[in-house]
């Protein structure tokens, strides 16, 4: 008798658990985040990562696969384009990504061209063009 009352309780609870995932909200689909900036920066840090240091950032590369990051505090920033988005602005610091080897530029004010790239809340800033300043 009593395994029959524990099999109903554990039968109920199933049944319960599967009403209530069958209610449950899917998750919101990810919020794709672009945009760019012609920024003048002074280079702070120069970093060279590998694939797996740089999962927790959303960054997914295959196996062997180097990226090359320089820390930039930003001088000054205006959109890549008329009517485009402009999400830099002159103060922030922000690490930002290549796939090219990166000149060991730190200490030196740069011109450059960044892309913001991912999905929230993994948004990632990458170097498109560079030079010094």
């Amino acid at each position: 008798m009593n395994r029959s009352k524990h099999l109903r309780q554990v039968l109920a609870a199933l049944i319960l658990g599967a009403l209530m995932l069958a209610q449950a909200q899917p998750p919101p689909p990810p919020v794709e985040v672009e945009g760019g900036s012609r920024v003048a920066a002074l280079v702070l840090r120069y970093s060279v990562w590998s694939p797996q240091a740089l999962l927790e950032k959303g960054i997914a590369l295959e196996a062997g696969r180097r990226v090359y990051s320089y820390w930039l505090e930003l001088k000054s920033a205006e959109p890549i384009g008329p009517g485009l988005r402009n999400p830099a602005r002159a103060g922030m610091q922000v690490e930002a990504y290549s796939l090219r080897p990166l000149p060991l530029w730190v200490g030196k004010e740069v011109e450059a061209t960044l892309e913001l790239r991912g999905e929230v809340p993994k948004v990632n800033w990458w170097i498109n063009t560079f030079r010094l300043r």
